[in-house]
């Protein structure tokens, strides 16, 4: 075998120290490419009344950066309602792990039962964000409901000489102070525009008797609506209707809530 000249392990030398110099190099100036498997996980969230707290390790060497957001997902069908805008963050020490807080969903999503899914993604310069694999973490939650007073479920069902509105209300009192209320529910009949879709609230087709309420202070009180209702075919809309008495005991306008079901009669009239 002919022995290694000093030209030859000179050469050699010189091309290591190229591969360790391009390598350094290319991690400080950005240029890395993306790796093949997530290098940020998410693996903790926590949501509160406050916000949504989002706990993401770095799985490799060497520091990161990147950016965290997340979902609110239909626990039925998975349609996405709600995308949280994007947090970013850099100097992610190899092995750690970071809190990160995010504001919680906005008023306008409905209460009730979602799947909030958390995502991770680290960002390199100049390397487009869509070739980062993700890394995610669902759980459920429960979006409370921001309405003080409201109709959490209501049905149509049908009798023999017509229809009993179904209907389970909750009312929340004020923070103050205990206060006397009086509530009515309505149907009002609305019909579909064919040009664009809408629903066009017609004459309205019941009103309740009111009833009364005394709350005390941040009180939170649940009670059941049934009543006997005759009622043409078509869709209708249920709305409660609240009202507070003011302080010479005379009852005025507090609230309304629109419940977010159509209900339906069919045309037999029951």
């Amino acid at each position: 075998m002919r022995p290694f000249t000093a030209a030859v392990i000179t050469t050699a030398i010189l091309a290591a120290g190229i591969v360790v110099i391009t390598g350094v190099a290319g991690s400080l100036l950005g240029s890395r490419s993306a790796a093949p498997r997530p290098v940020l996980s998410v693996i903790e969230v926590i949501e509160t009344d406050r916000d949504v707290s989002i706990i993401v390790r770095n799985n490799e060497l060497y520091t990161a950066s990147g950016s965290l957001w997340y979902t609110l997902e239909s626990p039925t069908n998975g349609e996405v309602a709600y995308t949280a805008a994007p947090v970013t963050f850099s100097q992610l020490t190899p092995r750690s792990e970071r809190s990160f807080s995010l504001p919680r969903p906005p008023a306008e999503i409905d209460a009730g039962e979602w799947v909030l899914r958390a995502w991770a993604s680290e960002q390199i310069a100049n390397v487009e964000a869509g070739t980062f694999p993700l890394d995610s973490l669902t759980q459920r939650v429960t979006i409370a409901s921001d309405a003080a007073m409201e109709i959490t479920n209501a049905a149509l069902v049908p009798q023999p000489d017509g229809y009993t509105l179904q209907a389970d209300l909750r009312f929340v009192g004020d923070a103050q102070a205990e206060r006397a209320y009086r509530y009515t529910l309505s149907l009002a009949q609305v019909v579909r525009d064919e040009s664009s879709g809408l629903l066009l609230p017609q004459a309205r087709s019941y009103l309740s008797d009111f009833q009364a309420l005394q709350i005390g202070p941040n009180e939170v009180v649940s009670t059941d609506f049934s009543d006997a209702v005759t009622l043409p075919a078509g869709e209708f809309t249920l709305s409660l209707w609240v009202q507070l008495a003011n302080a010479d005991g005379v009852f005025e306008h507090y609230t309304q809530f629109t419940y977010g079901e159509i209900l339906q009669t069919d045309s037999s009239g029951s």
